[in-house]
């Protein structure tokens, strides 16, 4: 159990180091700890056969988003036992979503900041 605290500390640490958002954090740290009970409970250590049997067993439980942010959170510790470090095929997206939107589109929502908000009398869309 020491290494798999030691792998969850790497992650821990390289998230934020890179200023990924708290949610992030939350989401991960939430995984780990599940994930080391259960390994705990059952009396099984680290493999990556073991973490997809867990993450089955509780699929129906979570829902999918959960499901997917737990997947996400195994396979990044999969790489950092096996590899020492987040795969970046792994390393989740973190652009802003205004820079996903089409230009024209940024520039609604530019100008409904600017003159939207500025012009608006009605305080419940601020």
């Amino acid at each position: 159990m020491e290494q798999y605290d030691k792998n969850v500390a790497i992650i821990m640490e390289f998230l934020k180091t890179e200023n990924y958002s708290s949610s992030v954090l939350s989401v991960h740290r939430l995984c780990y700890a599940e994930f080391r009970n259960y390994l705990l409970s059952h009396e099984k250590f680290y493999t990556y056969e073991t973490a997809t049997t867990w993450l089955e067993e509780h699929r129906e439980i979570w829902g999918k988003t959960n499901y997917i942010h737990h997947k996400h959170c195994i396979k990044q510790l999969n790489d950092v036992f096996f590899q020492g470090t987040i795969s970046p095929k792994h390393l989740g997206y973190r652009k802003p979503a205004y820079s996903l939107l089409l230009p024209s589109l940024q520039q609604e929502v530019d100008e409904f900041i600017f003159y939207g908000l500025e012009n608006s009398q009605d305080s419940s869309s601020r």
